[in-house]
């Protein structure tokens, strides 16, 4: 009987594992449409106008690249839920996975770029965040001919 419970559990296992990080990524996902959706809102808006949002972040890392003005969240998982080096396109959200030196470990990425906008960080602290946290987006001003997005964590 023990026997039997140990097969069914190393099974089973990696299965529930793969499935509760797809289920991160689809959440994560919608984190990340949430965030797109308002900067979007803030630059339809005057300069100073700004929104709140209230982030968990479950698994992975999230950073704000100021310089390429990228928001990126990445996690390590075995789940292949896509082909590797893939880029797949949902309207401003890029997905995409990348093979780790491990044999069936992946990177899976999500990715928002903003070729016209100027994102800059406040926060005392640094890239990645992680965790549960206030996400404050404010449109600052125009800056060098670009709307500033300043995110506060």
């Amino acid at each position: 009987c023990l026997i039997a419970i140990s097969l069914v559990l190393a099974a089973g296992l990696p299965l529930i594992n793969n499935l509760k990080d797809k289920n991160i990524i689809i959440e994560t996902k919608e984190i990340m449409f949430t965030i797109d959706d308002t900067i979007n809102q803030v630059l339809d808006e005057a300069p100073g106008s700004k929104r709140t949002l209230f982030l968990e972040i479950q698994k992975g890392n999230l950073y704000i690249d100021e310089v390429n003005n990228r928001i990126i969240w990445n996690m390590k998982t075995k789940a292949l839920i896509q082909e590797p080096e893939i880029i797949i396109e949902e309207a401003t959200l890029k997905t995409y996975l990348n093979e780790s030196i491990i044999i069936g470990e992946y990177q899976a990425n999500l990715e928002l770029t903003y070729p016209n906008i100027q994102l800059k960080l406040d926060s005392s602290k640094k890239s990645p965040f992680s965790g549960s946290f206030n996400l404050i987006i404010q449109y600052d001003k125009i800056e060098n001919n670009k709307p500033l997005i300043v995110i506060k964590i």
